[in-house]
Parts: C-alpha cells; structure tokens; sequence
C-alpha cells in the first residue's frame, strides 16, 4: 500500500485520502484544509475543517508555551516540555468540563424553580379569585 507523507512522523495511506474526499462529497462533510504551523522548531502539516487563523493561533500559543518552558529550564526537553504543556491543557479542560456541568445543573435548578413559582403564582390567582367572589357574595347579602 502506498503511502504519502502528510507530516512529521504521521503517514496517511493514498487510497484513505481518496475515501475521505469521496464521503465529504456524498454526504456534504466540510472539505478539509491544510495549514503548516511550526512547533518547538518542528513544522507540522495539519489538515483541518476549522478557520485557519484559529488553528494557526493554537500552533502559535502552543509554540510559546513550550518555549517558555524550555527557555525556563535548560534541562527539560522538548517531549517533557510537550508532555507538562499536554497536563495543563488536560488540566485547564478538565476544570471547564466540571464548571459547564455545574453551570448546567443550576441553571436546571433556575428552571425547576421558576416553574415552582409559575405554579404557585397560578395557585394564588385561583385563590385570589375566589375570595374575590367570596367578597363579592358577601357583599351583596349584606
């Protein structure tokens, strides 16, 4: 099987590049694009359906952290810099994860009871209507 070398170290047959574009035709998926973004001195080719700038300011962001971290410590290198970076963002989106899913559940809460006081505000309108007509039948038996 033949295969093409799209980046660094990751290898793509031909023939799934060909079933790829077959299926985004068939079935509209998004055509993928390619950018090349350049990583602790490493260029890597990524072919993606997101915007480009973004993925380029990903790559960016990236770049710098682990410069950062290589810059900070001479005796770290580029995998562990790599390795640290991938726990603070696996860090970062673990706690995103925990605060949607809290924001999630009060915002159920929010909803369970605003349809508590939706009820009880239908209860008192009965309520007040009957004391009305209550007032109202005393009023003209007097």
């Amino acid at each position: 099987m033949k295969s093409e070398k799209n980046s660094k170290n990751i290898f793509i047959p031909s023939n799934f590049c060909c079933i790829i574009i077959v299926y985004q035709n068939i079935y509209g998926v998004k055509s993928m694009e390619k950018i090349k973004i350049k990583i602790a001195n490493e260029e890597y080719n990524i072919m993606t359906d997101d915007n480009l700038e973004y993925v380029a300011q990903l790559g960016e962001e990236l770049d710098a952290k682990l410069s950062a971290l290589i810059a900070n410590n001479s005796r770290i290198s580029v995998t562990q810099a790599a390795i640290l970076t991938a726990l603070e963002y696996a860090d970062a989106s673990k706690k995103c994860e925990i605060t949607a899913e809290n924001l999630r559940n009060q915002i159920q809460e929010y909803l369970e009871e605003s349809a508590r006081a939706r009820t009880d505000v239908e209860i008192m309108k009965r309520e007040n209507e009957r004391l009305m007509k209550e007032i109202t039948s005393l009023m003209a038996a007097k």
